[in-house]
């Protein structure tokens, strides 16, 4: 920082990126990334992998190596990817865990992509023949970090709507409820 407060010798109490200069220094507007981040996730995931020019590269790039180094260390720090994908969800307000946007993307776009980057493929990856989650009917299974699939645990006082359609199907309808 130079001479003055605050940040790069701003003025003091004015937030840097407040000011004129910070403005004409920000990239312009993408109506592409705009559209992008309008989607639904799901779709989201798939645009992202497709996106061209840097602002798709650089996002490739932070996934595939973020998902990298989640595949190497989720078997050393945690009990199953679940408490990973809870944890980013719960703890960051993430839209979606780490496995969760891994099953958006696809293990093809992984695999590729970790070649395409100099990376190995991790062994959890090779291991996840169906996606990390999957439905087996009534309940969604996760993979463990041995390479079976087991039911994901439910949290104590919470309802899976989803889940629960699925469980306890319809047995009546009336015209009069809403």
């Amino acid at each position: 920082a130079g001479g003055g407060g605050g940040i790069e010798g701003g003025e003091e109490g004015v937030d840097a990126a407040a000011t004129p200069r910070a403005k004409e220094e920000r990239p312009p507007e993408s109506p592409e990334l705009e559209r992008v981040a309008a989607l639904p996730l799901p779709e989201r995931f798939k645009a992202v992998s497709e996106l061209e020019g840097r602002p798709g590269e650089f996002a490739r790039e932070y996934l595939l190596r973020f998902s990298h180094y989640v595949l190497q260390r989720t078997p050393e720090i945690a009990y199953d990817l679940v408490s990973v994908d809870r944890g980013m969800e719960w703890g960051y307000a993430w839209e979606a865990g780490p496995f969760k946007q891994m099953d958006m993307l696809g293990a093809a776009f992984l695999k590729s992509g970790f070649g395409a980057n100099g990376l190995d493929s991790p062994p959890l990856l090779e291991k996840a023949k169906d996606g990390f989650y999957r439905d087996s009917g009534k309940d969604q299974l996760f993979l463990t970090n041995d390479g079976s699939y087991a039911s994901v645990p439910e949290v104590p006082g919470s309802i899976h709507l989803a889940l629960e359609r699925r469980r306890r199907p319809v047995l009546a309808t009336s015209r009069g409820a809403s």
